[in-house]
């Protein structure tokens, strides 16, 4: 049974409406749904919007005409809400495909991405399907569900790595690089590297980072990586770090020498940072020992060293540090000093 404030709904006096629909939403009780369906052609937004409330907050299984119902409703905001809730309606396929080609694109991209979430169709014919509309926001999405398909397939990821949608091969490259069992495939790989060839931005970032822990094992991109060290785009420093921290980078052939010589100093302090292994000693040491190298670098890598353990080789070029004319440097190297003796005595 109804509650009697349903009635009230479609009061003439619009405060005794609004009561009612506050009322309603505090009782929480599913039956009242059935009052609200009749606000979704209200002239006032408001009632509009609440009646779509009240669609998201009570609509289950029994209720799929309603969805039908919303599809063809005037207001685009009600028929992005059918496309959300097809999964209601008997016939998911037919209504989706429907509004797939709606005249309002929000309603096309609640369309797709439902579409695309879960569906009876072939996924696969599905997300190449997408890949082939006009709208890069609907291909983005495509790409990012070539997860769902069943068997690997390369061909719709190489429509994505080759999209004319920056945006989009964004996505195909952060789709590689969460699913590397993908770039294992030359041609996949291949694109991916012609990608961090390219122009900076993010693009070019995302591209670097999915690469960078293949550097051990492929030649080709360790020269790439070489190349890169010097850059000093943030973006690409980043990419560069995350990529590079998760392998012993300090293996790669040449880089170690290129963060001596011609490295950006954001990249050295950041791959140095933490670093604990025996292999990188040299590395800092070289770096903190060299005349050129910026007191700015050395302060930063000193700083980092604070309450991790210190090699021997290390702590004596620090003591050279502590005489500094760099007040900030000397000062740093002091305190890290001070604390290596605190620890031994």
């Amino acid at each position: 049974m109804v509650h009697p404030a349903v009635s009230r709904l479609m009061h003439k006096d619009d405060r005794q409406r609004r009561r009612a629909v506050r009322r309603l939403f505090d009782l929480d009780d599913p039956e009242s749904l059935v009052g609200f369906v009749p606000l979704l052609g209200d002239d006032d937004p408001w009632f509009r919007g609440k009646a779509m409330e009240a669609i998201r907050k009570w609509l289950d299984e029994s209720q799929g005409g309603l969805v039908k119902r919303l599809a063809y409703s005037e207001y685009s905001e009600q028929r992005v809400l059918a496309a959300k809730y097809a999964h209601f309606w008997n016939d998911e396929v037919t209504l989706l495909a429907q509004l797939s080609n709606d005249r309002d694109r929000s309603v096309r991209l609640a369309a797709w991405n439902s579409r695309l979430a879960a569906s009876d169709e072939d996924i696969a014919v599905l997300i190449e399907m997408a890949m082939k509309n006009d709208d890069d926001e609907i291909r983005r999405v495509a790409i990012g569900k070539i997860g769902m398909v069943p068997e690997m397939n390369l061909g719709l990821l190489k429509m994505g790595l080759t999209d004319p949608s920056p945006r989009v091969v964004e996505t195909a490259v952060k789709f590689v690089s969460r699913h590397p069992e993908f770039g294992e495939h030359s041609e996949i790989a291949d694109l991916i590297i012609g990608i961090a060839r390219g122009i900076g931005g993010p693009l070019r970032g995302a591209a670097v980072q999915v690469i960078a822990p293949n550097s051990l094992e492929n030649s080709v991109i360790a020269e790439l990586i070489l190349e890169l060290v010097g850059e000093e785009s943030v973006i690409l420093v980043s990419s560069l770090c995350s990529g590079l921290r998760e392998i012993e980078w300090w293996m790669v052939e040449g880089l170690a020498d290129r963060l001596v010589s011609t490295a950006s100093d954001s990249l050295v302090a950041r791959l140095l940072r933490g670093e604990r292994s025996q292999k990188v000693v040299p590395i800092r040491d070289a770096i903190l020992s060299d005349q050129n190298k910026s007191v700015v670098l050395k302060s930063r890598i000193v700083e980092d060293m604070i309450g991790r353990p210190v090699d021997d080789s290390t702590a004596i070029i620090v003591s050279f540090l502590a005489e500094s004319e760099n007040e900030s440097l000397s000062a740093i190297s002091k305190i890290l000093l001070a604390e290596i003796e605190s620890a031994t005595s």
